[in-house]
C-alpha cells in the first residue's frame, strides 16, 4: 500500500523446504520509503516458524526478527539491478540461545525479456555475524536463482532455489539447498 507518493507498506509470506516436507513458514510486515533516485529505506519485523529436527532440542523454533535495509535499483540494458545491505536482529522465542546479530549484503541482476511474464534472476548474497564471527550460523555466502509473476494489481508470486553455504571456521562442508515459495503483498 502507498501511503505517499514515498511511503509504502508491504506483507509476505514464504514457505521454505531443504527435503521435501516445509522446513520453515514465515510472515514480514515491512514499510518503506524512497529516497532519491532508486534509493530506498525500509525496516520490518518477520516471525519464523522453523522445524529443527537435529540434536537433543527438537520442534519447531519461533522466531523473531526486526531489520534496517538500504536498497538501491537500477537499469542497466535488459537487467534490472537490486543492491541491499541489511542489519538484522534475530531472536529465539522457545530456546534459550542469545540474540543474534547479522549484516547482510546482497546483489541480484533480473533479465527482462519482452512479453514474458516470468523473468529470470540470479543473485548472490554475503553475510556475517555483527557481535561475534565465530558464533554457529557465523559468516556464509548464497547463491539465487529465481523468477517472480506479477498476479494482479498488488501480488506477486516468487520461486528461488538458494544454495546456502556456511563458512564457520570448524564445521566442514557446511551447505543446504532450499527451495522458497513467496507471496508478496502491497498493501
Amino acid at each position: 500500500m502507498k501511503l505517499s507518493k514515498n511511503w509504502d507498506i508491504q506483507a509476505q509470506t514464504q514457505w521454505r523446504t531443504e527435503a521435501g516436507d516445509i522446513d520453515a513458514y514465515l510472515v514480514e510486515l515491512t514499510t518503506g520509503r524512497k529516497w532519491g533516485k532508486g534509493f530506498k529505506t525500509s525496516t520490518g519485523l518477520r516471525r519464523t516458524w522453523r522445524h529443527d529436527d537435529q540434536g537433543g532440542l527438537q520442534g519447531y523454533q519461533n522466531i523473531e526478527r526486526w531489520f534496517l535495509q538500504n536498497t538501491y535499483k537500477h537499469e542497466t540494458g535488459p537487467l534490472d539491478w537490486r543492491h541491499r545491505v541489511l542489519y538484522q536482529h534475530d531472536r529465539v522465542i522457545n530456546r534459550e540461545k542469545p540474540a543474534e546479530q547479522h549484516l547482510r549484503w546482497l546483489t541480484e541482476a533480473t533479465y527482462r525479456i519482452k512479453n514474458w511474464k516470468a523473468d529470470p534472476s540470479l543473485g548472490f548474497e554475503w553475510f556475517h555475524h555483527v557481535d561475534h564471527p565465530q558464533r554457529s550460523g557465523g559468516a556464509g555466502w548464497r547463491i539465487i536463482l529465481g523468477s517472480e509473476i506479477k498476479s494482479g494489481k498488488n501480488k506477486t508470486w516468487k520461486f528461488d532455489y538458494l544454495f546456502d553455504q556456511n563458512l564457520i571456521q570448524g564445521i566442514p562442508d557446511s551447505h543446504s539447498h532450499i527451495l522458497k515459495l513467496t507471496l508478496d503483498l502491497d498493501l
